[in-house]
């Protein structure tokens, strides 16, 4: 869940159609997107992704850690 997402700023109000997760591997995508508008602004987007086997979770796994990375986030899983 994301609240106030910046990517949906030049957007007003419409339906959103799915998120595309995006790196060096290529590209993870899910439909199940929900967006909440305000007066035109967005103020939460909450996308799910469902892995099926573990392949599709070490794939997000990649991603996550590789976003993270990116952006200045860490991780850490419990012990």
């Amino acid at each position: 869940m994301f609240e106030k997402p910046q990517a949906l700023s030049s957007i007003t109000d419409g339906e959103i159609s799915g998120m595309r997760m995006i790196d060096s591997e290529g590209e993870i995508l899910t439909r199940e997107v929900k967006v909440k508008f305000v007066d035109g602004e967005p103020i939460f987007l909450e996308a799910v992704y469902i892995w099926k086997n573990t392949s599709d979770f070490d794939r997000f796994m990649r991603f996550a850690n590789s976003y993270a990375k990116s952006n200045g986030l860490g991780y850490s899983e419990k012990k």
